[in-house]
Parts: C-alpha cells; sequence; structure tokens
C-alpha cells in the first residue's frame, strides 16, 4: 500500500515544480513583443475561414436537400372515390343511431313499483 507523504517532502516537490514552471514560461516582456509583431487578425482569419466553411457546408446541404424534394416529389394524396365515402358516412351515422338508441333505453328506464310512490306537488298547488 502507498503510504501518505509527509508534508514537509510534498511542500518541497511543490516548490521544486513551480521553480521549473517559472523557468519554462515566457516573460511578460517576450509575450508582449511576440503580441505586438503578430499582425492583428491573425487569429480571426483563421476563424473566418471556418465560418466560411461551415456557412458553406450548410447552404451545400439546403441545396440538395431541396434538389432531392424536387427530383422526389411528394405523392399527391389519393382522392377518395364519393362511394367510399358515402359508405364511410353511413357507417358512422350508423353507430350514432345505434349509441343514442342506448342512450334513450338506459333514460327510459322505469321501476316496477314507481306506480306506488305518488308524485311530488309543490306547497303552494292545490
Amino acid at each position: 500500500m502507498n503510504e501518505p507523504m509527509p508534508d514537509d517532502e510534498l511542500d518541497s516537490r511543490f516548490t521544486r515544480q513551480r521553480k521549473v514552471d517559472r523557468q519554462n514560461a515566457p516573460s511578460f516582456h517576450a509575450m508582449r513583443t511576440r503580441s505586438l509583431e503578430t499582425p492583428p487578425g491573425g487569429q480571426s482569419e483563421r476563424s473566418t475561414l471556418w465560418w466560411g466553411w461551415v456557412s458553406g457546408s450548410v447552404v451545400a446541404l439546403a441545396l440538395a436537400i431541396a434538389a432531392w424534394q424536387h427530383t422526389h416529389p411528394h405523392p399527391a394524396p389519393r382522392q377518395r372515390q364519393p362511394e367510399l365515402l358515402a359508405q364511410q358516412l353511413d357507417a358512422i351515422d350508423a353507430a350514432l343511431q345505434k349509441t343514442m338508441a342506448a342512450q334513450h333505453d338506459l333514460s327510459a328506464w322505469q321501476s316496477p313499483t314507481d306506480f306506488l310512490i305518488p308524485p311530488i306537488q309543490h306547497l303552494d298547488q292545490p
């Protein structure tokens, strides 16, 4: 098993690493000089080319899709023949009539003992 490293040794390793990093890092003056010597837009030219390539690809893809749709038009919806439409309307009407008849049978039902209950009369009527 690995045993934890003592704090003193860990601190000395980090100190050595910081020294190496400082030696390898360019100075502020060198970085400033390089940035002043680099023509402005050097980086943006690459991004402009990249965006040009992306937009060109999108336009090419859109044109390819439009050309494909033009050569392969969607088929027109089939026109229903009047006889088929009439049959469907008759089937719908028959189903509606059957449902209405079933509802009427349920609402018209009366108990066989309904005659035993006298009709309710309002108190203000004789």
